[in-house]
């Protein structure tokens, strides 16, 4: 009876190892099939001339330091990031979604105080 008992508990540890190592293989291989993120990206003035960028359509200006920039695909379900340029000094930067629209992402910029101002920055997206 003791050797009946021992047999079940070490064939499930077996299959569980085996599906482990079989399972990573198979992430692997699916992971070969997947299209590569596609990087977007915004470099933005102050004043909201779009100085370079790649899959960018147009920069905008809503009032000061709050900005609109606009891809050439919906971006609602990328990932983002911004950071302010060398010169801007000590700002703040806020993000808003696809609230504004698909292809919008949206730039709120703030000095320590939690004044809006016009700053330049960088806006990065991974799709």
């Amino acid at each position: 009876m003791q050797t009946s008992r021992l047999k079940a508990p070490m064939i499930a540890v077996a299959l569980l190892a085996a599906s482990v190592v079989l399972g990573s293989f198979t992430d692997d291989a699916d992971a070969e099939r997947r299209t590569q993120l596609k990087t977007l990206w915004a470099v933005v003035n102050a004043n909201c001339d779009l100085a370079r960028g790649k899959g960018v359509t147009d920069s905008s200006k809503v009032d000061a330091g709050d900005y609109e920039i606009k891809f050439r695909q919906d971006v609602s379900r990328c990932a983002y990031s911004a950071t302010f340029d060398h010169t801007s000094g000590f700002f703040f930067i806020s993000l808003r979604d696809s609230s504004i629209g698909p292809r919008e992402v949206g730039v709120t910029t703030t000095d320590r105080a939690a004044v809006v101002h016009d700053s330049p920055y960088h806006l990065i997206m991974q799709c």
